[in-house]
């Protein structure tokens, strides 16, 4: 019943410490896969978040400018996650989307699961609480875009489910006490709203599909911040 169980069958071993990835799989209790078999093919762009930190009032360097914007691959996929888009206009995202469309239906299955957790690991007495990072920033990217995509075609209620798949991964990621993983579903769900607003003001879409997309998203809020959790956390 834990969502990150369910992306975990999806997308392998791929983004976890290699010396950890059995523990890890046996504690969320699912089987640890083949790679050679993984279903979900990850991308390989550099999706993180960038920040550049210029001081001395100096102006930034070409180099600089360029690393903060990121490769012309990262651009496109920024551009697709917070826009509708065409196949023309972020090519390489699309050859992602078409490798990995068939797995929609189970990774929105996934992210519909009523449990969340990422279990500890631990490793020569240091607890990795943040191993999903990986998984989390993937199926962000993957949805987010492929909703994008399937706006522009048209297609309202296949972008729809996405969203509302993509609202619950990151709604669920905020219970965790991580600062980390917090930062992580902040930006998913920032992500997910974004995209939510091009849904609602598309003339496409019908009083049906706003309907269905109200439904979806009813009573998913974010937590409230336990900052009791925050600390037990740290102290252990």
């Amino acid at each position: 019943l834990n969502v990150m169980a369910g992306l975990r069958v999806i997308l392998g071993t791929k983004g976890l410490p290699e010396e950890s990835a059995v523990v890890y799989f046996k504690k969320l209790g699912i089987s640890l896969p083949d790679d050679a078999n993984t279903l979900f093919t990850p991308t390989e762009f550099g999706n993180n978040p960038r920040v550049l930190v210029v001081t001395g009032g100096r102006e930034p360097t070409d180099e600089q400018l360029e690393q903060l914007q990121g490769t012309p691959l990262d651009q496109q996929l920024q551009y697709a996650k917070s826009h509708p888009w065409t196949r023309s206009e972020c090519p390489e995202v699309f050859q992602w989307i078409s490798a990995n469309q068939g797995l929609v239906p189970s990774i929105e299955s996934a992210c519909a699961r009523p449990s969340f957790y990422m279990p500890l690991v631990s490793e020569k007495l240091l607890a990795f609480a943040s191993f999903d990072l990986f998984a989390i920033r993937q199926f962000t990217s993957f949805l987010s875009a492929f909703a994008m995509l399937k706006l522009k075609e048209g297609r309202v209620d296949e972008a729809t489910d996405a969203l509302i798949a993509l609202s619950h991964l990151a709604r669920d990621t905020m219970r965790l006490p991580d600062f980390t993983v917090a930062v992580a579903a902040c930006d998913s769900a920032a992500v997910a709203d974004q995209a939510i607003l091009h849904v609602i003001s598309s003339p496409e879409c019908s009083v049906q599909q706003l309907q269905k997309l109200d439904a979806g998203l009813l009573n998913l809020q974010a937590p409230s911040l336990d900052i009791d959790r925050f600390l037990e956390w740290d102290r252990w």
